[in-house]
Formats: C-alpha cells, structure tokens, sequence
C-alpha cells in the first residue's frame, strides 16, 4: 500500500513540475521553438542559395 501511494505521489509531483515549467516557459521571453524554428530557416535559406 505505500509503495503505491509514494508512485501516485511520484506522478503527481512530475506533473507538477512539468506544468510549473510550461507556465514559466509560456510566459518568459525565451520560447525554445522561436529559436529552433529561427535555425531551420537560416539553414534552409543557406541549403536553397548553394542548390541554385
């Protein structure tokens, strides 16, 4: 019976995190797909310019 309280628990306590860190990520200036998306254009920009 602990065992499983304690793995409820568990759970509980990664998805709280992981909501505390969407909400600080939602709401700060830092947003990961702004920066990830920004690289894939510069790199399919530079792919397009060396196929012409």
């Amino acid at each position: 019976m602990m065992s499983s309280m304690k793995e409820v628990y568990g759970w509980w306590l990664l998805l709280s995190v992981c909501t505390i860190v969407y909400i600080i990520m939602r709401n700060s200036d830092i947003h990961p797909h702004k920066v990830i998306e920004s690289t894939y254009n510069i790199m399919l920009n530079l792919i397009l310019k060396n196929v012409k």
